[in-house]
């Protein structure tokens, strides 16, 4: 098992401990484990048929593939490495212009264990707007009531201290962008007119 994990997966610098029902020596233990990808490992016994397994710092949103072999039994497990929690993308994006006034706001993030009221907690738009907000997945939408102004340029801020439910991972600092509004909503007429050349 691992010793530091929580929802978000496994710490870059855990430590597994790892029960044999047979009290190996280490040298047998790491003779027999293998990880893949591969990495260097420091096996220590820790007590009867108990092994604290220590590799060497793991890279982050890796899957590791742990496997045993003994009398022609294989035992195997696996672990995801935690990724750091943060912004991936927005829409608009930063700097955007001539973005619609009926557009909503969207935040990708790098995980989907956030709780939208949290999110809530930590948005801020100005000028300020009312409006709603929805979670699919990993995406966080604010929905703005009644649109947004025209020729307006908005700045939107997710506070550092936003952070995944059941886990320590948080934004380690505040998350800023801009965007500006179209200046008028165009209307197109339906006629054409054309020149005709007798």
């Amino acid at each position: 098992s691992a010793d530091s994990e929580d929802a978000s997966g496994v710490a870059s610098d855990s430590s597994f401990t790892l029960k044999s029902s047979e009290n190996y020596s280490e040298d047998v233990i790491a003779a027999n484990l293998k990880v893949e990808p591969e990495v260097e490992v420091e096996i220590d016994k820790i007590g009867e048929g108990e092994y604290k397994v220590t590799p060497e710092e793991l890279s982050a949103n890796k899957v590791y593939n742990f496997w045993i072999e003994s009398d022609n039994q294989r035992y195997s497990w696996a672990y995801q490495v935690k990724d750091t929690f943060k912004v991936m993308g927005t829409l608009p994006g930063n700097q955007s212009t001539y973005v619609p006034t009926d557009s909503g706001i969207e935040f990708y993030f790098s995980h989907e264990g956030y709780d939208i009221d949290n999110f809530e907690k930590h948005f801020e738009i100005s000028p300020d707007v009312k409006g709603s907000f929805e979670k699919h997945n990993r995406t966080a939408v604010f929905a703005p009531k009644g649109g947004l102004k025209e020729g307006t340029i908005y700045t939107v801020t997710i506070k550092k201290g936003f952070k995944l439910a059941d886990s320590d991972q948080e934004l380690k600092e505040d998350f800023n962008f801009q965007f500006e509004t179209d200046m008028q909503q165009k209307t197109y007429s339906d006629f054409e007119f054309m020149k005709d050349y007798y």
